[in-house]
Order: structure tokens, then C-alpha cells, then sequence
């Protein structure tokens, strides 16, 4: 039989009711106390109670006086965009990537640090420290996106192959070097989040994001909730053999679709199918496929056909409205779209696909870094889209 409820306490019915508050002024643009009261439910006293703890913290400010219905005009409040900036690391690519973010994901700084084969941790404290040493603004945080199985309850990252990082510590480590909040999640999940949170879906309480770069994975938003998994492996596609008996990948099995569609794979194929002076890069791939190369359109067709077949096995499963391609590869847009939508379309119920929106994601290069700044925000003050 199990107990009834615990009632909330003192100090977390507080800390709900300061979210709550900072929430509708935050979705409201510019906002009364009054309406901020009809919105949250709570009292006229509760909310300004919190408003002035709002206003004092420097993360809220009041804009001026609304419309007058005949008496006395309500101030109205906004957000203070700047009022904090949020620390966004991308840990999950050939090079370490930082930017600083606003409270509604305006990146104010980016910064790159290349990796030289020596000791990932101490290089990402190196990219950490530059980036707190320009900003002259209050720090809300810190939020990670990174490869491999990530425990995000415990902060702590069970294995990343590529980064030689097995039950590293990171969130313990960080906070007590920088005194700061830290959250990390699976890079795939976090694009995930920053399409709900900064996306052009932003809106969609069901979404799928297909990060494609050195590896493949998939983030995924299920009625508005970030689905994770047991053993926090969800949406790991990447490792799903597509090729029986194909190429051997880094996991120990042949012909996952990482193997025959990420980026990684595609420039290694193209090194070795047509070599150049110069290695292959997407905007190399982007230039020939302009010229119409015939070679180049069929191994990107390759790619999109298999890419096809794991989201036809997606769209089965989740028949989430959309499915939003992420990473590297979706810089070739289109030439990369129009053949993955009709293998999708050979491989999945033809109601399913008709129902599925599969497109490019509009946030680029940044989404990884902008997926964690939305962790921290979810974490830190509520910001979660509905």
C-alpha cells in the first residue's frame, strides 16, 4: 500500500511560487502583478512578495504603466534579458565549444578551444576560465552537453569513449572549482532541449532531434518532457545496426548507422573514394553537391537512405509530429532532406509519414550549447516550455 503524499515544505512551496511567478513574466513579455496573480493562481501578496525578491536579484525590471481602463495604470514587468548570463559547453566534437547565453538564449560570446590530445578536463577548465573572464554579469550556471552515457541525476559521466572520460565526476568537479550550479545531459538530448526551449518548434510537445556529427543520436521530447531512459541511454540510434555485416564500428558491432551515415563516416568514405589534395569537409561535400558530382550525390544518398530507415523505425515508434535533423551534416539541407524523406517514405506507414514534419534545425552550430543553457534555465529558475 503506498503512503500518502508528503506535504510539501515551507522552503519548497516558497521556491514553487518564486518560479511560477518569474515563469509568467518570463512567457508574458510585459506583464502586470495582477496578471501575473490570474496566470499563477496565487495570491496578489504572494506574487508581490516574489516580484520584489525578483526585482532585487537584478533578474526582472519594471518597463512602464499599462493602458488605463479608467484607473489607476499597472506597472508592467519584464525579464532583464542580461540580468544573468549562463555558461553553454559543447564537449561533444572534435574541438571544445563555449559560448555565453542569455536568459532568452541570445548568445553574447562564443568561443572555441582546439583539442590537443592531452588532458580533455584540464582543457575544458581552460575554456571555462576564458569564458568567465569575459563576462562582467552574474552567472547563473553552468550546463554541459556531452557524447556517451550521461547520469544526469548524479552529474556524472559513465562513458565517453572519444573522450577517454569513464565515471568521471564532471558536475562534482566543476561546481567545486567554480562555486557554481552544473548540469550535464547527452548532447543528442540536449539538442532536444533547445529545440523545445529556442526552436522553431518551440511550441511542439512531442519532437524528435537527429544529431548527426561524429557520431548519431537521437533527443527526444515526449508530452514536453525530455525522455531519457532507464539507464539514460535513450535515443542512442546511432548504435543500431542498418547494415548487417558492415563496417565494423567503434561500439564492438558491424553496420550501425553510424557506420554508413555520420559525418565522420561520410568524409572518411569520400577521403577514400575520391581524395583531394585537401581532406573532405561538409563545405566541400556542399561545393560538389552545387556542381552536381555524381559520385558525391550517391554516397549522400547512401547516407540518407539508411538515416531513413532508423527514423521510419522512430516515427513507428514515437509517431512524434516532428523529426528535426541537427549537427554538421544537416548544413546540406535540402540535398540531404529530399532522399531521406523518401526513404522515410518506403519505410513507414504512409499515415505516419504523411503525419511527420521532418526538417532542418534552425539553431546551427550553437544548439548543443544553447540545449545547455535551457538545462540550466529548467533547472535553476523553471523555465520549461509547455
Amino acid at each position: 500500500m503506498q503512503g500518502l503524499p508528503k506535504k510539501a515544505s515551507r522552503e519548497q512551496s516558497k521556491l514553487h511560487n518564486y518560479r511560477l511567478v518569474f515563469k509568467a513574466i518570463y512567457d508574458g513579455g510585459a506583464i502586470s502583478r495582477v496578471d501575473v496573480a490570474r496566470l499563477t493562481n496565487l495570491t496578489p501578496t504572494t506574487v508581490s512578495s516574489n516580484v520584489a525578491i525578483l526585482l532585487d536579484e537584478g533578474l526582472v525590471q519594471e518597463v512602464g504603466l499599462a493602458p488605463s481602463g479608467g484607473g489607476k495604470p499597472a506597472t508592467l514587468l519584464s525579464v532583464l534579458d542580461d540580468g544573468r548570463h549562463l555558461i553553454g559547453l559543447d564537449v561533444a566534437g572534435h574541438e571544445l565549444r563555449g559560448t555565453i547565453i542569455n536568459l532568452r538564449g541570445a548568445i553574447r560570446q562564443r568561443q572555441t578551444l582546439a583539442l590537443n590530445g592531452g588532458n580533455v578536463l584540464e582543457q575544458l577548465y581552460q575554456l571555462i576560465d576564458q569564458l568567465l573572464a569575459n563576462t562582467h554579469n552574474p552567472v547563473l550556471g553552468i550546463g554541459i552537453g556531452a557524447p556517451g552515457v550521461i547520469n544526469t541525476t548524479a552529474g556524472v559521466v559513465q562513458q565517453a569513449v572519444n573522450l577517454g572520460w569513464h565515471n568521471l565526476a564532471l558536475r562534482d568537479l566543476l561546481g567545486k572549482r567554480y562555486g557554481l550550479p552544473v548540469y550535464l545531459a547527452n548532447d543528442s538530448h540536449v539538442t532536444a532541449i533547445a529545440e523545445h526551449t529556442f526552436g522553431s518548434q518551440r511550441n511542439a510537445p512531442n519532437l524528435v532531434v537527429i544529431n548527426i556529427g561524429l557520431g548519431i543520436g537521437a533527443g527526444i521530447f515526449i508530452n514536453g518532457r525530455i525522455v531519457g531512459g532507464d539507464a539514460w541511454g535513450a535515443g542512442e540510434i546511432g548504435h543500431v545496426v542498418v547494415q548487417p555485416n558492415g563496417i565494423l564500428c567503434r561500439c564492438g558491432h558491424y553496420g550501425c548507422l553510424e557506420t554508413v551515415a555520420s559525418t565522420s563516416a561520410l568524409l572518411t568514405k569520400l577521403d577514400a573514394t575520391l581524395p583531394q589534395a585537401e581532406p573532405w569537409t561538409i563545405a566541400a561535400i556542399q561545393a560538389a553537391l552545387a556542381n552536381n558530382e555524381p559520385t558525391v550525390r550517391a554516397i549522400i544518398d547512401e547516407a540518407a537512405h539508411y538515416l531513413g530507415i532508423a527514423i521510419a523505425n522512430v516515427v513507428g515508434l514515437l509517431n512524434a509530429q516532428f523529426v528535426i535533423l541537427a549537427g554538421s551534416l544537416a548544413q546540406l539541407g535540402n540535398d540531404l532532406l529530399q532522399p531521406l524523406r523518401r526513404s522515410l517514405a518506403h519505410h513507414a506507414l504512409q499515415t505516419l509519414v504523411a503525419a511527420t514534419d521532418v526538417q532542418v534545425s534552425t539553431l546551427g552550430s550553437d544548439i548543443v550549447t544553447l540545449g545547455a543553457a535551457a538545462l540550466l534555465l529548467a533547472n535553476e529558475l523553471g523555465i520549461v516550455r509547455d
